[in-house]
This record gives structure tokens, C-alpha cells and sequence, in this order.
């Protein structure tokens, strides 16, 4: 089932569906539109008080132009400081959730038991890598943010790895099943891929979700084998 993946491929993309940053979430419409009309609100009483407080001066007291300009200003300071403060408590708060939500991904996208690489599409070199891919891979994670998808692929697969790949990128494709991985030790592993293109780091990329396949490959190929030995031990008795 791949019901999981698709969630977490849901997690990664804007509530539109069009791909954003992977790690970070856009504010909704309903928050930033509050957020301009009580920063808009705060600014005209401001100007308004102002405004006031000059004629107010200009008709009962008798100072010069300067010293009102100067009280003016003093009182404009203070009956913006709380505009100020509330930007200052919403660009901290802002901070927070972003890092509240970066952590909650970071946390969903090492703990899934798939395998995720975000590749360039331009270059095919990997930007993000979780877990659960180097494990598969016997790879750490820096290892793998210094190779590119010729690299882990048999020679002899390579063509059919990339050709994928670009399938991928231009959705002509969007699963592969049991692709052959070349592991860190040489070994070959078989991965399901399911891949689609994001935009992550400033880039076009694509966001792929590896499921190893070997255990069951194997069982697979040891049934097989089984069944023939049985039906050999059929056509033997039978003779």
C-alpha cells in the first residue's frame, strides 16, 4: 500500500497542492489577511492621533513650529511603539511556528520507514536524504548528499535508471517498480519508487519515496524455486 507516502507527500506540499519549500509551510489567507488589517488599523489611529494632537497644539499652545514638530514626533513615537511591538511579537511568533512545524516534518520525514531523496532535476545530484535511505543504502547521510543518481544504480541499470528519472521529471512516470540500487558495500537491493516534482532549496527537484522490495523479491524467488523442486519430485514419481 502506498497510502502511507501519499500523506506524507500531502505533509511536504502547500495546502494548494502546488509544491513549496519541503521543510517550511506558508502562512493560510486568513492569517495574513488579519495580520495587514491590524497592522493597517494601528497605523491610522496612529496618523489620525497625530493629526489631532498637532492642531490640538497649534490652537491652544503657543509654541513655534519646531517645538511642535518635536512634540509631534515624541508623541507619534509613543503611540506607535505598540505597532512595533506588535510586528516584534508576530515575527517572533512567526519564527516559532515556522520552527514548530520544521521540527514536526523533520521528525515525520526521518521516522518513516520509506526511504526519501529530493534530487535536482537539472543534475540529478541529492540535496535531502532521511533515514530510512541510508540504512537501506549503507550510506551516512553526508555520503549521500555527495552523490547523484548514476551513482547509486549498477552499471548495466544506469541507462534504464536515468531514463526513468527524466520520465519522472516531465510526469510521463510516476512509480517504478523493483529498480536495481547498488548499495554502498556492492550489494544489490530492489527499491518501488514513486516520485513527484517539487521546488525545494530554489530549485526544480524531484521528491522520490523508496520501499525495499528485496525481502519479498526473495521469497518470491525461493517459493519459485520451491515450486519447481516439488514439481520435478511430481514428474519423477510419475515416470
Amino acid at each position: 500500500m502506498w497510502i502511507s507516502i501519499r500523506e506524507e507527500l500531502s505533509l511536504l506540499m502547500g495546502e494548494s497542492g502546488t509544491p513549496e519549500n519541503l521543510f517550511q509551510m506558508a502562512d493560510s489567507r486568513k492569517k495574513r489577511h488579519i495580520f495587514l488589517r491590524n497592522t493597517v488599523a494601528i497605523a491610522v489611529v496612529g496618523f489620525f492621533l497625530g493629526v489631532g494632537i498637532w492642531m490640538l497644539l497649534a490652537a491652544i499652545v503657543p509654541l513655534g513650529f519646531l517645538a511642535r514638530t518635536f512634540i509631534l514626533s515624541f508623541v507619534l513615537a509613543i503611540s506607535l511603539a505598540p505597532l512595533s511591538y506588535y510586528l516584534f511579537f508576530l515575527s517572533v511568533g512567526g519564527r516559532e511556528k515556522r520552527d514548530g512545524e520544521f521540527e514536526t516534518l523533520r521528525i515525520i520525514y526521518d521516522s518513516t520507514l520509506d526511504g526519501i531523496i529530493v534530487a535536482d532535476v537539472g543534475t540529478g545530484r541529492f540535496l535531502e536524504v532521511n533515514n530510512a535511505i541510508c540504512y537501506i543504502l549503507g550510506y551516512s547521510r553526508d555520503e549521500l548528499l555527495n552523490l547523484a543518481v548514476p551513482d547509486i544504480h549498477p552499471t548495466e541499470e544506469l541507462e534504464t535508471a536515468q531514463t526513468i528519472f527524466r520520465q519522472m521529471a516531465e510526469g510521463e512516470v510516476e512509480l517504478a517498480k523493483e529498480l536495481q540500487f547498488l548499495t554502498k558495500d556492492g550489494k544489490t537491493v530492489y527499491l518501488d519508487v514513486r516520485a513527484k516534482k517539487a521546488f525545494f532549496a530554489g530549485r526544480t527537484c524531484l521528491i522520490g519515496f523508496f520501499r525495499d522490495m528485496t525481502g519479498r523479491r526473495r521469497i518470491e524467488e525461493e517459493l519459485r524455486k520451491s515450486q519447481e523442486y516439488t514439481n520435478q519430485l511430481i514428474e519423477t514419481a510419475n515416470v
